[in-house]
């Protein structure tokens, strides 16, 4: 059986899944790399600070980084 149409359809949803991949491994690098340079731009103690007092939780936290 001739089945161009479903195979069109399932090159076109790994087509979207490689180029999500590509944009969430950007993203992830680029939230990781801001993170840095704020956290480098901060004095020790003012980092110190921010961890301790700090009500930010989880991925929300400067110091949190996405693994990729």
């Amino acid at each position: 059986p001739d089945q161009r149409h479903g195979n069109k359809i399932i090159l076109a949803l790994v087509a979207y899944n490689i180029a999500l991949f590509v944009a969430t491994k950007l993203f992830h690098v680029s939230v990781n790399a801001r993170r840095d340079r704020i956290g480098n731009a901060v004095p020790h103690e003012q980092k110190e600070d921010y961890l301790s007092t700090t009500k930010h939780r989880g991925n929300k936290r400067l110091d949190f980084r996405f693994p990729h």
